[in-house]
Parts: C-alpha cells; sequence; structure tokens
C-alpha cells in the first residue's frame, strides 16, 4: 500500500522530530524552520551556501536535521514495506493505522513492532543513505541509530 504525499510529508516530519531529539536535542528549537525549508526545496536544504561552513575555531556548523529528514524520506517506504507484510494477515485497511503507530509509539491493539532483523535492516539503509547525502561516517551512524532507536524505542 502507498501512502499519499500528505501523510508522507506528515510522518518524515514526525519520525524526523524524534531521531533529531535523540541525535541532534539542540537542533529542535529550529526544527520546524529546518523543516519548512527542507520540504520546500530538499536539495538547497542538504547544501545551504552558507550553513555548511567551518568557523575560524574549528567549529562546524553542520545541521543534522535535514539530513535526518532527507534519510526518513528515504526509510519511510522501507517502513511501509514491512508495515505492509505485517498487515497482510490483518487486512490491508490497517496499514497507515499501523505505520503511524510505529513512528508515535502509540499503544493500542495489534501494534507493530520491528523485529531485530527489521531494525538492523533500516539501520543499514539508513546508514547507507545518510552516507550518499554526504555525512561521514560518524554522523552517518548516528542519523542511522537515532532512527532506528525513534521507531523502535520512541
Amino acid at each position: 500500500m502507498t501512502i499519499d504525499a500528505s501523510e508522507r510529508d506528515g510522518l518524515t516530519r514526525e519520525l524526523g522530530r524524534l531521531a533529531v531529539h535523540r541525535a541532534a536535542p539542540d537542533e529542535l528549537a529550529i526544527f520546524d524552520d529546518l523543516a519548512a525549508e527542507y520540504f520546500t526545496d530538499p536539495q538547497a536544504a542538504l547544501h545551504p551556501p552558507n550553513r555548511d561552513e567551518t568557523l575560524g575555531f574549528g567549529l562546524d556548523l553542520t545541521l543534522l536535521t535535514p539530513y535526518v529528514l532527507a534519510v526518513v524520506a528515504y526509510v519511510l517506504p522501507l517502513l511501509n514495506d514491512m508495515v505492509t507484510e505485517a498487515a497482510k494477515e490483518h487486512g490491508s485497511a490497517l496499514i497507515g493505522s499501523w505505520l503511524g503507530r510505529l513512528i508515535r509509539r502509540e499503544p493500542g491493539p495489534a501494534a507493530v513492532r520491528l523485529s531485530v532483523e527489521q531494525a538492523r535492516q533500516v539501520q543499514a539503509v539508513a546508514f547507507e543513505q545518510a552516507r550518499r547525502a554526504g555525512l561521514d561516517d560518524g554522523r552517518a551512524r548516528l542519523v542511522a541509530d537515532s532512527i532506528v532507536g525513534a521507531v523502535t524505542v520512541g
């Protein structure tokens, strides 16, 4: 089952916020502004002309939020596929609700949980996408771990 653009953007924003809370909590104060920039022009948000600079003291100003949103947008279809597989036993009408519960960690009947293998798969895909987006291994791992943590722990 596919999700519509509005629901996809909403879920991307929600899971992105949870992941940023884990990976870069200081960015939560500007998360909404960064998310708005990202959804307006994802490439410009990932590569702004003045933001990704190093100051004279070696202070790196690269913000993680746009990268988290880009990786979440890439991983969301994988999560959707995983939830779709689980829903085959319970009916496709539950997929949207289950995907929302997975991201929001809402309690309720038949709440979806990722298996360890599925969590590892999401982590691997998220890490690879973060590297493709331009993050170094350490920051890519941080982004991937924060997304998996947000989905599995809440």
